[in-house]
């Protein structure tokens, strides 16, 4: 028999942060569309159609007139200010 989530208690020493996961889950999102809107209008439009739209590598790089490396360069500087580890 699965177990549900109501089934399912935290530990009793666990922090309450007295913030539902819903909010915390609307914190990235919200953090996520402003650090998308920051980027570069074609760096942004990369992103969307790449993971947004499933479109292939191959696809963007043609109608985008770019090169597959240059591609993979803006998709990678792009990822790293996303996650904020680039310095």
């Amino acid at each position: 028999m699965p177990i549900t989530p109501t089934q399912i208690s935290p530990a009793p020493d666990a922090p309450f942060s007295g913030r539902s996961n819903n909010e915390a889950q609307d914190d990235k999102v919200t953090a996520m569309t402003a650090g998308i809107l920051s980027l570069p209008p074609v760096w942004r439009e990369i992103l969307i159609r790449y993971y947004g739209e499933g479109q292939s590598l191959q696809e963007i790089c043609m109608q985008m007139r770019i090169t597959e490396t240059k591609f993979r360069e803006i998709k990678s500087v792009a990822k790293q200010l996303l996650d904020g580890t680039q310095g």
